[in-house]
């Protein structure tokens, strides 16, 4: 799946921001905003990395995109903040340390909000499709047992085709309704930076996503796990055993993720 990343040259469209002082140190957006970058039509199959860049404590950045219909077995819309790597070790200076995210309709009806903090500082939402995909992040304990945030599996229902607002920043609270998000970190807090990821497959793109033991790789390691499912010992991941989309959880699973790990595309 294509990865488009956004920069400043991109043509996003920014209009001047009205937001209206809901008390002191503590900002609201109670209308549509108006300060905002339209990230167009997202509706076929991509990955969009949209910098972020928080100006102050109580900034707040918006996003207009329109995103496709995605349904319990079929498509997924996934909207999340990754931490490099190294930041679980050695700590990310600048980094966003307590993201939020909120998504609200085209009416201003909150759709979703996730917040994040700590060494997992991000957040995740995820619409459609209930099959987990790996997680974003494959971090090992001394045990080997994977210790990463939460994996994305279509938590938060159906999505419809539409026109979506997406708000970014510190610790907000993210109201039911009128676009609002209020936030009480000072404006004195340091600029912070973090990227906004929408990654979209339309329920018209098969998913085979063949990495069922989240290593990373896609390799014979996932056909053992796949085997080992089937088998009756346990689904740690909760991937659905049923590879190729027949009804069944059987051997032909197993042939199929087969045929996709030796390059032969999606049952």
């Amino acid at each position: 799946m294509p990865v488009n990343t956004l920069t400043a040259q991109s043509g996003w469209r920014v209009m001047p921001l009205m937001l209206g002082l809901a008390a002191i140190a503590t900002q609201a957006a109670v209308a549509q905003p108006e300060a905002y970058t339209n990230l167009g039509s997202r509706v076929t199959a991509q990955t969009l990395e949209v910098p972020i860049l928080l100006d102050s404590g109580d900034d707040i950045k918006w996003f207009l995109v329109e995103l496709p219909t995605v349904e319990a077995e079929a498509g997924f819309v996934e909207i999340f903040t990754p931490v490099p790597e190294d930041c679980f070790w050695n700590g990310c200076p600048g980094f966003m340390i307590f993201p939020n995210v909120a998504v609200f309709d085209a009416a201003g009806r909150q759709e979703g909000a996730d917040s994040g903090g700590g060494d997992l500082s991000v957040v995740g939402m995820s619409w459609g499709l209930q099959d987990p995909r790996p997680p974003r992040c494959i971090v090992y304990d001394e045990f080997g047992n994977i210790a990463c945030d939460r994996p994305l599996a279509g938590q938060w229902g159906p999505m419809e085709r539409g026109w979506y607002w997406i708000a970014i920043g510190n610790e907000f609270l993210a109201g039911p309704d009128n676009w609002t998000v209020l936030t009480n970190r000072p404006p004195s807090d340091p600029a912070r930076h973090t990227t906004l990821t929408i990654r979209v497959s339309p329920p018209d793109v098969p998913f085979c996503d063949g990495d069922f033991d989240w290593d990373g790789n896609v390799d014979q390691e996932d056909v053992w796990a796949l085997g080992h499912i089937l088998a009756g010992h346990g689904n740690p991941t909760g991937r659905w055993a049923d590879y190729n989309r027949d009804g069944n959880e059987d051997q032909d699973d197993l042939l199929a993720l087969v045929h996709t790990i030796a390059g032969g595309g999606c049952p």
